[in-house]
C-alpha cells in the first residue's frame, strides 16, 4: 500500500508539473472562446517562397498578393462555441494586361512603296475577373494549444475572360 501511495503522489506531482496554463501573461485565453472571430488568407505564396530557399530553382521571387491566382482568398471565422465556428470566404480577383509587339512592316516588294512605315504595332489586351463566395462549419478537436480541426464548406464561383487583338496592318 505504501508503494501505491508513493506512485499516486509522484503521478500527481508529475501531472501538475507538465499541465499547460492556457492563458497569456495578461490572462487572455489562447484557445478560441464563444464570440471570438478570426480573419486569414492563404499562406501558399509565402510557403512557396520559403520552401524554394531549400531546393528552389534560383528564381525565388518575393511573395506578393496576386489576385489573379486562385490562392488569394480572404477567410473569416466566427466561433459560436469553443469547439465550433462558422466559416466564410470571399474571393474577388481582377486583372488586366496589355502586350505590344513591334513587327516589321516591309518586305522586298514593299521597297516599291517607300511611304509605308518600317514597323507597326500589334496590340493584345486581356482582362480577367473572378468572384467566389463560400460558407461552412468548422469543428475543433483537442484541449491543448495544438488542436486539429475539420469541417465542410460549400461555395460558388464565377470567372470571365475578355480579350482583343489588333493588328497594325489591315488583314
Amino acid at each position: 500500500m505504501k508503494k501505491l501511495s508513493i506512485f499516486v503522489g509522484a503521478l500527481t506531482l508529475t501531472t501538475s508539473m507538465f499541465a499547460q496554463d492556457l492563458t497569456s501573461k495578461k490572462g487572455e485565453n489562447f484557445l478560441p472562446e464563444t464570440g471570438d472571430w478570426a480573419l486569414g488568407i492563404d499562406a501558399t505564396p509565402f510557403l512557396n517562397y520559403f520552401g524554394n530557399f531549400i531546393g528552389g530553382n534560383g528564381l525565388n521571387l518575393a511573395p506578393t498578393f496576386n489576385w489573379a491566382t486562385g490562392n488569394q482568398t480572404i477567410v473569416g471565422k466566427y466561433f459560436v462555441s469553443e469547439k465550433m465556428a462558422y466559416r466564410g470566404a470571399l474571393r474577388i480577383g481582377m486583372n488586366s494586361n496589355k502586350q505590344v509587339n513591334i513587327v516589321d512592316n516591309r518586305s522586298d516588294v514593299d521597297a516599291l512603296y517607300p511611304t509605308l512605315p518600317a514597323t507597326v504595332e500589334n496590340t493584345g489586351k486581356m482582362s480577367t475577373s473572378n468572384l467566389g463566395l463560400s460558407g461552412g462549419l468548422e469543428w475543433r478537436k483537442g484541449s491543448t494549444r495544438l488542436q486539429g480541426f475539420y469541417g465542410a464548406e460549400v461555395g460558388i464561383a464565377t470567372a470571365g475572360v475578355k480579350g482583343k487583338y489588333e493588328y497594325g496592318n489591315a488583314l
